[in-house]
């Protein structure tokens, strides 16, 4: 029953990592063309980015600083229980990420979670977002397209209080010295 099931989980598994965009090694005109995470477009085919490597259909982040392995177990005793080995390099398995020199699962946008460091949509999206009212969500200024969070051109950004309050004082100041004739 297990092969059976096999092929429907692996073709489930790249349909869910690539939602939107072409898959990992496929055909790419800009780096939003990828669909998988941590890939980006190069001569037109979609690549795992710097200090990631290819781990079946997945790019998976390499441990930094860099930790030979020969075996997995040297991995899970560095990173915790989700540290793989690959390609001589330890590694985080497929949906999980470092944080504090450990693999966690990754949490993507619209997921539940309990803070920021589970929230994670690529390593070019760390700093867009966030785990806000325990979901997992783009901050402001930003905007989800596919599984990642991209800048919101429609995000008018507020003025700061300081400088709104200056404008307001030089404005009274103004109309002061206009009704006094000066």
């Amino acid at each position: 029953m297990i092969y059976a099931t096999l092929p429907l989980i692996i073709l489930l598994t790249t349909f869910f990592s690539t939602i939107s965009g072409s898959a990992l090694h496929g055909p790419c005109e800009s780096n939003e063309n990828c669909g998988t995470l941590d890939t980006f477009c190069e001569n037109g085919t979609c690549v795992c980015r710097d200090n990631f490597r290819v781990f079946y259909d997945h790019c998976v982040q390499i441990a930094t600083p860099v930790i030979p392995c020969t075996h997995k177990t040297i991995c899970k005793t560095a990173l915790g229980l989700k540290g793989i080995c690959v390609d001589k390099h330890c590694a985080c398995r497929s949906f999980h990420h470092f944080f504090n020199k450990q693999c966690i699962k990754s949490k993507g946008l619209d997921e539940e979670c309990d803070s920021d460091h589970q929230c994670y949509c690529g390593d070019d999206c760390t700093d867009k977002i966030e785990c806000l009212n325990r979901i997992c969500t783009c901050k402001r200024g930003f905007k989800i397209k596919g599984r990642r969070c991209i800048p919101d051109s429609n995000f008018v950004q507020e003025k700061s209080t300081a400088s709104t309050k200056s404008v307001l004082i030089y404005v009274k100041l103004l109309s002061v010295l206009y009704f006094l004739n000066i």
